[in-house]
């Protein structure tokens, strides 16, 4: 009986759980937004942009700004992408403050720092003030430590003429299946798509592991 409880409410938690977006370095060094919320099972999505490239996602302690946590999550250094469709998502497992900050040269100094559920006491400004003044801005030895880095699939358009007509053109467009998602003991998956086939007025595309068929 205990153990059909506990079960209903991990199904409840994950029902409920929501995502929250925050975009890293979008046209200025920062996080935004730099101060949220979020319930145990929500999932923290960082967007990572191409402006000022790379950065990174750091988890460390109020008393020591630009200094990873000892129970840390670090995202590596990512580059980003115009779109910002280059994410790093970690699981919130309670609902106790988690600063966070970017180890990239010394963009925690310069104010690129976070929180999430921060405490009526401790404030982004007051955090931002400590970690402009810490002597050195310092990430984690591995890679990457929990969470999961995705790069989301781009869109390409091409064109297709029928038996060489060109007035006949039609237009495809397909997503090119460039996802890959790497994570703390998970494997890693790319996939590509392939280009138009011609065979007797059938033309076919392949995209995303999946088969669309024109037949003329």
């Amino acid at each position: 009986m205990f153990y059909s409880i506990i079960n209903v409410l991990v199904l409840a938690a994950a029902v409920f759980a929501k995502t929250v977006s925050i975009d890293v370095a979008n046209g200025a060094l920062n996080f935004n937004p730099n101060t949220t919320t979020a319930d145990v099972g929500d999932v923290l999505e960082f967007h990572f942009y191409s402006f000022a490239a790379p950065h990174s996602v750091v988890k460390g302690d109020f008393d020591s700004p630009c200094m990873p946590a000892s129970n840390t999550f670090f995202s590596g250094y990512i580059d980003g992408t115009p779109s910002g469709n280059d994410t790093y998502s970690i699981t919130v497992k309670s609902t106790d403050p988690i600063w966070f900050y970017c180890s990239a040269h010394k963009h925690c100094q310069n104010g690129m720092v976070g929180v999430v559920n921060p405490p009526s006491n401790m404030t982004i400004a007051m955090y931002a003030v400590a970690a402009k003044q810490a002597a050195s801005n310092v990430a984690p030895a591995s890679t990457m430590i929990s969470g999961y880095h995705t790069t989301m699939p781009t869109t390409t358009t091409i064109s297709l003429s029928v038996n060489g007509n060109s007035s006949s053109s039609m237009m495809q467009t397909i997503a090119q299946a460039t996802s890959t998602i790497t994570g703390k003991g998970a494997a890693s998956s790319t996939s590509t798509g392939g280009g138009p086939m011609n065979t007797a007025g059938v033309f076919g595309v392949m995209a995303a592991g999946g088969l669309a068929a024109l037949m003329v």
